[in-house]
């Protein structure tokens, strides 16, 4: 298991791009929707096959019917913020079975009309929870770390996430798998992200 990716809720996608741009020197490149939750994306690469997701509601009233955009939007109240985070693994039946959850098959379609796909185990239980659910990618080829962007530095990864989280029920979660996590954020899930670079660690919080 590895960290995929760390999803950080947004009013506006091409704000929040041009934001990270200027400011932060992270390009980014448009995702898409997800028609099923109301809710499209920008993505962030940031080196070793795993990215920063930035998701904005794109129709309220589909994200109004389903937990991640209820939870997307009960997030904006408070302002723009991490909301979850995501763990590949290269056995999702396997993580599926032994915590009793449901393996689905997910989609998002980009902007060049391509669709990417992936299976994803413990989303709804995740994001009520604040834990991270599981993602197994269908293609590697597609995996959204891969896509072209123009950084003004060079991302090498994650460094680690500050959780809120409690730490025995994280590790009741994720079984006996050492991730680069530390524990004490002040907010439930993901309070801060820091970004490897040849430079130094970029702390988003």
């Amino acid at each position: 298991m590895k960290i995929d990716h760390v999803i950080y809720g947004v009013r506006d996608l091409d704000a929040a791009g041009r934001w990270l741009k200027e400011d932060v020197g992270l390009d980014s490149a448009e995702g898409g929707h997800h028609p099923a939750f109301g809710t499209g994306n920008r993505i962030v690469p940031l080196g070793d096959d795993c990215y920063l997701e930035l998701m904005a509601i794109v129709d309220r009233h589909t994200a109004e019917q389903n937990f991640l955009g209820r939870k997307l939007i009960e997030h904006m109240a408070e302002g723009e913020r991490f909301v979850g985070w995501v763990v590949a693994t290269d056995d999702l039946d396997s993580v599926a079975e032994r915590l009793g959850l449901l393996a689905v098959p997910g989609a998002r379609i980009r902007t060049d009309g391509k669709e990417v796909t992936w299976k994803v185990a413990g989303i709804e239980e995740a994001f009520a929870r604040d834990l991270p659910f599981f993602i197994s990618w269908d293609e590697p080829s597609q995996h959204p770390s891969r896509m072209k962007v123009q950084h003004s530095i060079e991302p090498e990864g994650i460094s680690w996430i500050d959780l809120g989280t409690d730490e025995v029920v994280l590790k009741e979660w994720l079984g006996d798998i050492a991730l680069p996590v530390r524990f004490g954020g002040e907010r439930a899930g993901v309070d801060s992200l820091a970004i490897k670079t040849s430079a130094g660690d970029i702390v988003l919080s």
